[in-house]
C-alpha cells in the first residue's frame, strides 16, 4: 500500500504536489493496481465528477440618454440576449448523455451566468458596457478542448451577425446595429460587440477536467464491496463538482477510483468539519478494501 499526502492540489500552483510526483515518475508502480483518491464525501464511492471552466463575456454597446433608446445600444439587453444565444447553442451541442444516467449524475453539462456588472452612470443613462461572469460544468464524457472551441465559435458567429438577436421583447427601438442616420463619435460603437475571456488557460481546464471512473475495474468492485460490508449498504454517486488531476492521471494510465468520508453538506463551508464516527468508519472501509484487494491478488 502506497499513500500520498497531497500538497497544493487546489491552490493553482504548478510543479508541486501530485503533478510533480507524476512528472518525476514516482508513482509508476501504482499503475499496477487501483489508485484511490480520497477527496469526495458522504462515505460512498464517487463514480464521476464534472470539469470546470470559468468565463466572462464583455458586452459593448453605446452610452446614451435613456429617453432616446433608438440612439443607444443597451449593453444590459445585449448581455441578456447574448447569453441566451450562447446557452441555446451550448445545450444543443452538449446534450445529456445516457452514460450520465448510468453514473448517477443528477445533471448533465451546464453553462450559466453567476455574476453581472455594468458601467456606472446615472439611472437615466443606457450603459455602454456590461460584463457577465459564469462557468461551465462539463460532463466527463465531453472533452474540455471541444467545449472551448465551440463556445469561441458561438461568440464569433454572434459578432458576425448581430442582427440574429431579433427578439421583440425589447420593443421596436432597441437595436444592436444602429442605422447610418445615427451619428456616433470616433470612440463609440454603432454596432454591438461581445468579447469572451476564459478565466484560466487550457492547462488549468485540463487539470480540472471531469472524471468517470472505470466501473468494470477490480478496484471499483472492491471499493463498492468494502462500503457495502462496512456500511450495511452502498450508494455510489456522481457530482458536478470538480477535482483536480484525476482525469489527467486516468489518461496517464492509472485506475483512479474516488471516495471520501467527510460531510458533503459542509464542504467549503465556514465551519467545515467531519465526525469521529465517520473517520472510524473510514478506517473500517479502508481495512476491508485492502483485505479484498489482497485476496484478489493471491
Amino acid at each position: 500500500v502506497v499513500v500520498v499526502f497531497i500538497a497544493a492540489e487546489e491552490g493553482g500552483e504548478k510543479e508541486i504536489g501530485v503533478d510533480a510526483v507524476l512528472k518525476n515518475g514516482k508513482l509508476e508502480e501504482a499503475k499496477n493496481g487501483p489508485v484511490y483518491w480520497v477527496d469526495s464525501a458522504d462515505s460512498n464511492p464517487c463514480c464521476g465528477t464534472a470539469g470546470a471552466l470559468s468565463w466572462s463575456l464583455k458586452c459593448r454597446g453605446r452610452l446614451f440618454h435613456s429617453g432616446f433608446p433608438n440612439k443607444a445600444i443597451n449593453s444590459i439587453e445585449l448581455a441578456n440576449e447574448a447569453i441566451a444565444f450562447i446557452q441555446e447553442r451550448f445545450y444543443n451541442d452538449f446534450k445529456p448523455l445516457p452514460e450520465e444516467e448510468l453514473y448517477s449524475f443528477v445533471t448533465g453539462s451546464h453553462m450559466k451566468p453567476t455574476q453581472i456588472e455594468c458601467s456606472k452612470g446615472s439611472f437615466n443613462q443606457i450603459p455602454a458596457e456590461t460584463t457577465v461572469h459564469g462557468d461551465i460544468r462539463l460532463s466527463p464524457f465531453y472533452e474540455v478542448e471541444d467545449v472551448v472551441e465551440h463556445v469561441e465559435r458561438y461568440v464569433q458567429e454572434l459578432n458576425d451577425d448581430m442582427e440574429c438577436l431579433c427578439s421583440t421583447a425589447r420593443g421596436p427601438w432597441s437595436k444592436f446595429v444602429l442605422p447610418s442616420s445615427v451619428q456616433v463619435q470616433d470612440n463609440e460603437f454603432n454596432r454591438a460587440k461581445v468579447e469572451l475571456k476564459w478565466m484560466g488557460d487550457m492547462d488549468t481546464f485540463r487539470l480540472y477536467a471531469g472524471l468517470a471512473v472505470k466501473l468494470e475495474s477490480d478496484g471499483h468492485k472492491a471499493l463498492v464491496q468494502a462500503f457495502r460490508e462496512s456500511n450495511k449498504g452502498v450508494q455510489p454517486f456522481s457530482i458536478n463538482g470538480s477535482l483536480p488531476l484525476v482525469k489527467m492521471m486516468q489518461k496517464a494510465g492509472f485506475d483512479i477510483q474516488m471516495c471520501g468520508f467527510g460531510k458533503m453538506s459542509v464542504y467549503h463551508g465556514v465551519n467545515e468539519y467531519c465526525t469521529m464516527s465517520e473517520m472510524m468508519k473510514a478506517h473500517e472501509v479502508i481495512v476491508r478494501l485492502v483485505c479484498l484487494l489482497e485476496t484478489a491478488a493471491n
